[in-house]
């Protein structure tokens, strides 16, 4: 799908210019082409309209502009005014919307794009940095794609970063940044197939040259034991480097090692310190984890303003456990909010569209129930399922009722019993209980009074609140 308000030629013509300057270093005029070839353009994936700049984030702002100045202060100032609120969505944006904007090319048009400049030398590292994230980000989609095909062009484009470059700091950041990306694409495995040996290879290179983003991403890998062996210390040390670089990422990392006590004793107030830099620095989840540091007052003065504050702020630039929080609060009533079911459904959507499992199951139970929304069952259980293949041990739960009942999909006890098997080893006792009634009666399994009386103390133990057995007899399982 292509929708263009422009003929495609002139289209091309203002971004192949745009993309060029910045290459070469000219950043303002880069700016007014891509910013002009970018109105007319609207991307469905991404969320903007015509008025936005929506091929900003995909190329320019969100890594190209960055990377070269790595000065987002001195950037904006450089913005014409009525873009400047597209460039601060930009720089938010996270890689799965990166992603998605890459997606949303179709590949006619990134052949023409390539076609336009086929002889080497005459690409600069932003075309080879487009072709190369197009590539990467697609090679899953597209047959004749492979790792192979995608790691070469990121090589090249490092070389050609450190051979054309003019400011060697320059060219050493891009160069190294070119590294770690790939390195972190084969980490993650969403985009190339999963390689935490290559992945640390990669990293190690990069972070060899002082890149902060490399040294985070070798930190996870040795906190967790990917690709080398675990060690804590390590880990600790990369994420501690990065962090001194003003890296983010590392930052928020140092704040949860701290909140855990995982290779560091249990220190609220460090924690909180890192992850008030770490916000300070755009990091949504730590705007999140900051706020819960607040509403409880761990490491910090109880403020439940501000805490209410930072939530909403991390809500705004995309944590969907924010989302998830403050929904259930307005839910609720509670945590200085009113009641609100239309903000709880709204910010339901919104954390359930970029992952949210929680939010995926909470929507559906109002679906389920039409709580704020048109009563709907066959959405119910598509967001039970969802939230199900996620791992939310609740969703299979809520799954494995309508399955027991014939809500929304046909009745099938042989499908609900393994679902509450699933929730009843997490701990959840509204399936515990569903187990005892299915053995005590010989739904989907063999009748056996005597593991159904397992069941029943089980349940009972973890708080399932009833108290003879002539209740149990009777009580059906609720939805949580």
């Amino acid at each position: 799908m292509d929708p263009v308000t422009t003929p495609k030629q002139n289209r091309c013509e203002m971004m192949k210019k745009g993309i060029s300057m910045l290459g070469q270093g000219n950043v303002d005029d880069a700016i007014r082409h891509v910013s002009d070839a970018s109105k007319h353009f609207h991307s469905p994936t991404v969320g903007v309209n015509d008025e936005e700049v929506c091929y900003l984030p995909g190329l320019v702002f969100l890594y190209g502009l960055t990377l070269l100045t790595n000065d987002h202060a001195a950037l904006h100032r450089r913005i014409p005014a009525n873009l400047k609120s597209s460039f601060s969505k930009a720089l938010s944006y996270s890689t799965l919307q990166l992603r998605d904007y890459f997606e949303s090319i179709p590949e006619n048009i990134m052949r023409q794009f390539y076609d336009e400049c086929p002889v080497t030398r005459q690409q600069t590292w932003a075309h080879k940095l487009y072709i190369a994230l197009w590539t990467t980000f697609n090679f899953k989609k597209t047959s004749s794609l492979s790792n192979t095909s995608c790691e070469p062009l990121w090589l090249e484009l490092s070389t050609y970063c450190q051979n054309h470059i003019g400011s060697s700091v320059e060219a050493q950041f891009l160069a190294s940044s070119s590294l770690a990306f790939i390195g972190l694409c084969y980490m993650a495995g969403t985009d190339l197939d999963r390689d935490f040996n290559r992945a640390v290879s990669l990293l190690q290179s990069a972070a060899d040259a002082r890149n902060a983003m490399a040294e985070n991403g070798l930190g996870f890998c040795y906190y967790y034991g990917y690709g080398v062996p675990t060690s804590k210390h390590q880990g600790l040390s990369h994420y501690r480097r990065a962090a001194e670089s003003g890296n983010a990422k590392a930052l928020f990392n140092l704040g949860a090692c701290y909140t855990n006590g995982n290779g560091v004793e249990k220190d609220m107030n460090q924690a909180a310190m890192f992850f008030r830099k770490a916000a300070d620095a755009g990091n949504s989840s730590a705007m999140f984890q900051l706020s819960l540091c607040y509403d409880k007052g761990h490491g910090v003065e109880k403020d439940i303003n501000h805490a209410l504050s930072l939530l909403r702020m991390a809500a705004d630039s995309g944590d969907s456990s924010a989302m998830f929080l403050l929904a259930a609060r307005y839910s609720q009533g509670t945590g200085g909010v009113d009641q609100d079911s239309s903000q709880a459904v709204s910010l339901y959507k919104m954390a359930a569209a970029i992952g949210n499992a929680r939010a995926m199951r909470s929507l559906g139970v109002r679906y389920h129930n039409g709580k704020g929304v048109p009563k709907d069952i066959t959405r119910a259980v598509s967001l039970y399922r969802r939230a199900a293949s996620c791992g939310d041990t609740l969703a299979m739960f809520n799954l494995g009722v309508c399955f027991e009942h014939g809500d929304g999909v046909e009745r099938d006890m042989k499908q609900a019993v393994p679902l509450f098997m699933k929730a009843s080893e997490d701990g959840i006792p509204n399936a515990m209980f569903a187990l005892a009634r299915c053995y005590l009666n010989g739904h989907g399994v063999q009748k056996d009074i005597r593991t159904a009386a397992s069941y029943y103390k089980w349940a009972s133990n973890k708080g399932y609140n009833y108290d003879t057995l002539a209740g149990f007899l009777k009580k059906k399982p609720d939805r949580v």
